[in-house]
C-alpha cells in the first residue's frame, strides 16, 4: 500500500545492516530484497510506469566486526541486481565506493559497529548523489519552440535555448535528433 499511498518516481533501497549477522541472514535478507523488487514490480503494472530502484550494497563493520556476512550479502545483491535485467536497477556501492574509514572516530568515520558517524553519513550522501545524478530522471521541459523553417537546401542552426530546460543536464550536455524530412 505505501508504493500506491506515495506514488514513487524513484526508490532508494539500503537495506540488510540491521540483523546481518551470519552467513544464513545474508541469504535471508537477500530473498527479503527479493520480495520487495517483486512488489515494486507489481506497482510498476498496475501504475503503467517504470521507477528506477538504487540498490545500496551495505557499509561494512567497523574494524571489530566480522566483514564476512557483509561480502557475502552484497555479493547475493549484486547477483540479484544482474539477474533482474528488466528491471530499472543501479547498484550503489557503499560497502567501497563510499570511500568510508572504517576505524572508529575520532580518526575513522564509524560510529559503533554498524553505523557511522556524520563523516561517514556525509561520504555516504554523497554516493547517494552521484548515483542519482548518473541517471537522468527528469524530463526536459520544452516551451513553444516558434517555426524555424528555412528553405530547402540552405544553411541553417536550429535555436532551441530559449525554448528548452533539463533541470539534470546544461545545454551543451544535451543532444539533439530529428525524425522526418520536413
Amino acid at each position: 500500500n505505501y508504493l500506491d499511498y506515495f506514488a514513487p518516481d524513484v526508490i532508494l533501497l539500503h537495506i540488510g545492516t540491521n540483523g546481518l549477522n551470519t552467513l544464513t541472514d545474508a541469504y535471508d535478507i537477500a530473498d527479503d530484497v527479493e520480495l520487495i523488487l517483486d512488489e515494486i514490480d507489481l506497482y510498476e503494472a498496475h501504475a503503467g510506469k517504470k521507477v528506477p530502484v538504487f540498490l545500496a550494497l551495505i557499509i561494512n563493520r567497523a574494524p571489530d566486526g566480522s566483514h564476512t556476512p557483509t561480502a557475502l550479502y552484497n555479493k547475493l545483491l549484486n547477483d540479484l541486481a544482474e539477474s533482474r535485467s528488466e528491471d530499472d536497477i543501479v547498484l550503489v556501492n557503499m560497502e567501497t565506493g563510499a570511500s568510508l574509514n572504517y576505524a572508529y572516530a575520532p580518526t575513522g568515520d564509524m560510529h559503533d559497529l554498524l553505523h557511522p558517524e556524520t563523516t561517514g553519513y556525509d561520504k555516504m550522501a554523497l554516493s547517494w548523489f552521484n548515483a542519482l545524478e548518473s541517471v537522468n530522471l527528469a524530463s526536459p521541459d520544452v516551451s513553444d519552440i516558434p517555426d524555424q523553417s528555412k528553405p530547402e537546401g540552405s544553411s541553417f542552426t536550429v535555436d532551441l535555448d530559449d525554448y528548452v530546460f533539463d533541470p539534470q543536464d546544461a545545454d551543451d550536455e544535451m543532444s539533439w535528433t530529428y525524425t522526418g524530412n520536413t
